[in-house]
């Protein structure tokens, strides 16, 4: 039996929030950020993790980065509220899913990746928001959402320590693939 605060490949799901250039050339570490999410994206398709992705106002603040929007299965989820759940295509989205876990990472970290995984906590589920994958125009404000986070329930991770709770174990095909990744 596994400790309930490690993310399970069995019960996760994979969120990235609004990697946009536009708000990723604003932020502190942007390739930081999409190179976490890469890194996320592409060991979940390796795992059958399904992923989720989102976008802030598409048509004002452009599109997802190429580097994230080519390794998703499907397109983002367009929104104009700031928490993705105030987006109905994304809770439906999230719901067929059948996931309890979300591992959440992107932007701005004191913005929409706090109020969604708030608002996820609200709805029953378990939220790892990957410290190393989020980012604010302002260090501080980050800092303040880290830990406004934690002090609500969302468990804070790395990209790599999610990755290899998703495996959960050496010597099979699936780590040899991952392990190339991380090194």
């Amino acid at each position: 039996m596994r400790h309930p605060n490690l993310a399970t490949r069995e019960h996760s799901g994979l969120l990235l929030v609004d990697l946009q250039p536009a708000l990723l050339q604003a932020v502190q570490n942007g390739e930081a950020i999409v190179a976490a999410g890469q890194l996320l994206l592409q060991s979940a398709a390796i795992l059958g993790i399904p992923a989720l992705a989102t976008t802030q106002n598409a048509a004002r603040l452009g599109a997802i980065v190429p580097e994230i929007g080519e390794l998703m299965p499907a397109p983002p989820i367009d929104k104009m509220a700031f928490s993705c759940c105030g987006s109905s295509g994304f809770v439906d989205a999230v719901n067929q899913t059948h996931r309890r876990i979300w591992v959440v990472c992107g932007v701005e970290a004191h913005i929409c990746v706090s109020q969604t995984a708030l608002d996820l906590l609200q709805r029953g589920h378990r939220v790892h928001v990957v410290a190393d994958g989020i980012a604010s125009r302002k260090e501080v404000h980050r800092e303040i959402a880290l830990r406004k986070m934690a002090d609500s329930g969302v468990i804070l991770t790395s990209a790599e320590a999610v990755v290899f709770e998703w495996l959960g174990e050496a010597g099979t095909e699936e780590f040899r693939e991952i392990l190339k990744l991380v090194r």
